[in-house]
């Protein structure tokens, strides 16, 4: 049933506006996440070249203790809620209010479950220090709940411009925020103040930007569904979190917090450009992708386009984080940091199967199939913590080299054939859509490791920016010769072509 609200805040519930217009708003959407996320990259990446020269390893590993604690309990504060908002097709108010309250309720009751912690993780990795750290760093759940409901509407009208706008000014307070508590020489506290103050301006901005409001709690019908969606996709993000975290946590518990400072600041350095790259297209790939969902050729086409011209930027990327690793953490982080350039050497592989595992994820969501995403997760996080298991006796440089290595020969073929079982996009496809930067990534990574035999003595800085134009420029050649490259770079130009004259998503048979 209608009520006066739904008509109140009909801008930020309906979608049919949007979907007679799905073309210009997702080229509009994507180039406005586009530019905020190259912004944020340049804050993060600046951000990191004076951090990790005024605070010690050690100090970045004790906070990554505490980090591993509290981004699980993150995981509960959204409960997928967000993502059940974006995609459903048709939602009221009264559903949208009660799921803010869900979140906010849910955003106390973890400030509370993370304070009750800070003894155990104190216990846990014999740290005394790490107890006043837990107990602020649980200050942030407080408010962080309070923003989810407005950044989820935000995403459903494809307003990217605002909210993009929204995250880079988080970015850039807290960053400044831990720059110069770092200048001042308040040591892992600056680190500590910047997750803290994240949240708080996050929330701030989404309320600002959205100007949707909650209604105290009431019954509603088909709140259950959303709750069910949500639920199972927050199973798959609990289950994957302790994949991904596992190797944290035991070379926290018996390398120590040195090692972990290394071997996290070589996986942040590999996920940055990543999160440039992967971020804006998978945050307007949903709710784009969710309108086309009743359209199965339009869908799979939008689809293997988009992860094609993807995997022709991270495979040469790929390449270069592997050939250059040594010369990467010298410039980036510092000589003090040295050690953590075989560990990034190891991590790199990750990129060359990483990015079409994660678009994986916009398959299960806007297919309504979270279910099969939790089940997915039960058997990927298993295969991610034998191979972390497997590389711990020769320590950090084990685990990365283990769990790249498997997720590559392993773990990415399964998840490919489970999530082609059903839906339009069938197995095969992923493959053909990887073929051509495959090639071209291939030819780049063989070049750079043979180089790297060499030792030709350049500088850090100069084997940084003649690697990556050179993966780059091989990984062009590649295309340019071959058929599957050229049908590659043809179709990156009618793609450009779709953007300027906005009908992308139609076929051109």
């Amino acid at each position: 049933m209608t009520t006066s609200n739904d008509s109140k805040y009909a801008a930020w519930l309906d979608t049919s506006d949007l979907e007679s217009n799905l073309t210009e708003r997702t080229i509009r959407a994507g180039k406005h996440t586009a530019l905020a996320q190259g912004g944020r990259g340049i804050v993060d990446f600046a951000a990191t070249l004076i951090l990790a020269r005024i605070i010690t390893p050690e100090d970045f590993g004790l906070i990554g203790m505490v980090i591993i604690v509290t981004t699980f309990l993150e995981l509960f504060k959204d409960m997928g809620l967000s993502m059940a908002t974006v995609q459903r097709k048709e939602i009221t108010h009264d559903q949208v209010s009660a799921l803010f309250w869900i979140n906010a309720g849910l955003g106390v009751l973890l400030a509370g479950v993370t304070a009750v912690s800070a003894p155990a993780v104190v216990w846990f990795y014999d740290k005394d220090v790490l107890l006043n750290v837990t107990l602020a760093l649980a200050a942030a759940f407080a408010v962080g709940g309070l923003g989810v409901q407005h950044q989820a509407l935000l995403t459903r009208q494809m307003y990217f411009g605002r909210r993009s706008i929204v995250e880079l000014f988080s970015t850039i307070g807290s960053i400044a925020v831990a720059v110069v508590l770092g200048l001042l020489g308040y040591g892992y506290w600056a680190l500590v103040a910047k997750f803290v103050v994240a949240p708080v301006l996050l929330t701030l901005g989404f309320w600002i930007a959205c100007s949707w409001r909650p209604s105290w709690p009431r019954t509603s019908s088909g709140l259950g569904e959303l709750v069910k969606f949500g639920g199972n996709l927050t199973g798959f993000t609990v289950v994957n979190y302790f994949a991904r975290n596992a190797d944290d946590i035991l070379i926290g518990k018996f390398q120590g917090e040195r090692v972990l400072g290394m071997y996290q600041e070589a996986y942040r350095i590999l996920m940055v450009p990543l999160r440039q790259i992967n971020a804006p297209i998978g945050a307007v790939a949903v709710p784009a992708l969710s309108r086309l969902a009743e359209e199965p050729a339009k869908y799979r086409r939008a689809y293997t386009r988009l992860l094609e011209k993807v995997l022709l930027v991270t495979v040469p990327l790929g390449a270069f984080v592997i050939g250059c690793s040594d010369s990467l953490i010298t410039v980036v982080l510092g000589p003090q940091w040295v050690e953590a350039g075989p560990i990034l050497f190891w991590l790199g592989f990750m990129v060359l199967s990483q990015p079409i595992g994660n678009s994986t994820g916009w398959l299960f969501i806007t297919q309504d199939r979270t279910a099969d995403m939790f089940r997915w997760s039960l058997i990927g996080s298993t295969l991610s913590v034998a191979s972390f298991v497997a590389g711990m006796p020769w320590g950090a440089v084990g685990v990365a080299a283990a769990y790249s290595v498997s997720g590559i020969l392993l773990r990415t073929p399964i998840l490919l054939w489970i999530v082609g079982r059903k839906g339009p996009i069938r197995t095969s496809d992923f493959y053909r859509a990887a073929l051509a930067p495959g090639l071209a990534g291939g030819t780049s990574l063989v070049a750079l490791l043979y180089l790297r035999t060499l030792n030709l003595g350049f500088s850090p800085a100069v084997e940084v920016v003649g690697g990556a134009l050179l993966a780059y420029a091989l990984a062009g050649v590649i295309l340019a010769i071959t058929p599957s490259g050229r049908e590659a770079v043809r179709d990156t130009k009618r793609l450009v072509g779709e953007i300027r004259n906005k009908n992308f998503g139609e076929s051109h048979d």
